[in-house]
């Protein structure tokens, strides 16, 4: 039998933990706007600067604020170094498949991947932290499945670029979760683990024709090495929410991304909203309005 859902006032610090978990999904939101700028540079390029850079940034970050002592006490927990090691490299490939589909014209693929994140992130605060839903919650659950479904039908293949974003980044918020790892600390490790990844890619595109390093100005270099603060400073966020609210309530703060996501894509970037398209997030923006709409009801009962 599952044990019962952890009440709300065992979260004292939930508005903090509402204003990290709204930061970093509207900077996850704007994104793809930055990585546009970089569509001609190849994924694994990017990725690998992204890493190098991120793991620069931490080390500043953890300097200026004197982390390294919370960085060694890690250090004497092998377990949560384990633990850690699986979640960078999950964020490792996140990070890959997103720049990939944004640089190669999939940006509605990326927010129908976010927007399915919300449903595996409420099935594993289910199954695994004994989080349980309302009626009205599993009803929205089963039209994001329905949803999806739909897709499937529609395209005659599965979304992959959309699943694949949306399971990686759901068992990462799952691992930050359990490890409870302060988020600095936690993201210092993460970028620094990768980065064994990160010089191995450098070291197969140092040849490349296409290579950043050669065929760039330092001006160009330079916009890159933004993609340091662009992905540290929302996955502090991130994990600073994720240890500070109930794990499905980060399902339902993802819809902002993927929402900035979507418009972005048919708005800025010129994709093709077909009519299939249109209603399997039409679906989703009906389960999302059943959410809202039970959260409501549940904080006037509450009060």
């Amino acid at each position: 039998m599952q044990s019962p859902q952890k009440p709300i006032e065992t979260y004292p610090d939930m508005k903090r933990g509402i204003l990290f978990a709204l930061s970093a999904y509207v900077i996850w939101g704007i994104a793809p706007v930055y990585f546009k700028l970089l569509e001609h540079v190849p994924a694994e390029q990017i990725v690998a600067f992204r890493i190098f850079f991120s793991c620069f940034f931490m080390i500043i970050l953890v300097s200026f604020y004197n982390g390294w002592k919370k960085v060694k006490a890690v250090f004497r927990a092998p377990r949560k170094l384990l633990w850690l090691f699986i979640a960078s490299h999950l964020i490792g490939l996140n990070w890959f498949i997103f720049i990939w589909s944004v640089n190669n014209h999939h940006v509605l693929d990326t927010s129908l991947g976010y927007f399915i994140n919300p449903l595996i992130n409420i099935l594993i605060g289910t199954l695994f932290l004994s989080e349980k839903l309302r009626p009205i919650q599993w009803t929205a659950v089963g039209l994001t499945v329905l949803a999806v479904l739909y897709q499937v039908w529609q395209f005659n293949s599965i979304p992959y670029i959309a699943l694949s974003l949306a399971i990686t980044f759901s068992i990462y918020g799952l691992v930050k979760k359990k490890i409870a790892i302060d988020a600095q600390t936690s993201m210092f490790l993460e970028t620094m683990m990768l980065l064994p990844a990160s010089a191995m890619l450098f070291i197969f595109i140092v040849d490349d024709a296409h290579s950043v390093i050669a065929n760039y100005s330092i001006g160009f270099i330079g916009i890159i090495a933004l993609s340091g603060v662009i992905t540290t400073v929302p996955l502090i966020f991130f994990s600073a929410a994720a240890s500070k609210i109930p794990f499905s309530y980060l399902g339902f703060f993802q819809y902002i991304g993927p929402s900035m996501g979507f418009v972005l894509a048919i708005t800025l970037f010129g994709e093709t909203l077909t009519v299939s398209r249109l209603i399997t997030f039409g679906i989703i923006w009906f389960a999302l309005v059943l959410i809202i709409f039970d959260g409501i009801k549940k904080r006037r009962h509450m009060r």
